[in-house]
């Protein structure tokens, strides 16, 4: 029996990537995909580009596969995690856009250090944000990947309307620990990425607060 092609894309990237739960079944899994707001087609089109991109920017050197994360949405990318040196960052970013099936490349590409403090801190944001997205009845969050790097949050993902990506917006910044989000959410019925206002703190880029930040 032949699985077809974006079946295959799929369990590639949940052995890859390990960012959503284990599925038994290549019915459970395209059912999983296809509940999705881009769809079954759009998502293993995104899942072939992130396999893509990981073993190009991997052939620049072997650490870049876990200390580099990517998503991919309808064919642009974010990039996030950390590196020693800043000419890492243009290199990564350049590797990245060589791709074929690449729109635009959102760099946020931190620099070390990066202490065993700051992976727990971020460990535990993490954690904390999903718990709490995914026990909050307007949010989909099939549709969104979370990264969060030195506790900045960058949240990439397709809602179904403004209240849905302010929800989560405001879910983001009001969690423990959390400096700053980096919005990367587009509304799915238009194919650019909308601003929202979500009050922060009054010092929102003060290291010790929050704040959201429009990235695009």
């Amino acid at each position: 029996m032949r699985i077809c092609t974006p079946l295959v894309y799929i369990f590639a990237a949940l052995v890859l990537s390990g960012c959503v739960p284990l599925i038994i079944g290549a019915g459970a899994t395209t059912g999983y995909f296809s509940v999705q707001e881009r769809g079954l087609k759009q998502s293993a089109e995104d899942v072939a580009l992130k396999i893509a991109l990981h073993e190009r920017i991997g052939r620049l050197r072997d650490v870049y596969f876990k200390d580099i994360s990517i998503s991919t949405l309808e064919g642009d990318v974010l990039l996030t995690g950390v590196v020693a040196h800043r000419d890492e960052i243009a290199a990564i970013e350049a590797a990245a856009a060589e791709v074929k099936g690449v729109g635009k490349v959102f760099n946020e590409i931190q620099l070390k250090p990066y202490t065993f403090e700051d992976f727990g801190n971020d460990k535990a944001i993490a954690t904390n944000l999903r718990t709490r997205l995914t026990f909050t009845g307007d949010v989909f969050t099939i549709n969104y990947d979370l990264h969060v790097v030195k506790g900045h949050v960058y949240i990439i993902g397709l809602a179904q309307d403004n209240t849905e990506m302010e929800t989560i917006l405001h879910k983001a910044s009001t969690t423990k620990g959390v400096r700053q989000v980096h919005n990367y959410i587009r509304i799915s019925e238009s194919p650019k990425l909308k601003t929202l206002d979500v009050q922060p703190p009054k010092k929102t880029h003060d290291a010790t607060g929050y704040g959201i930040k429009e990235t695009f």
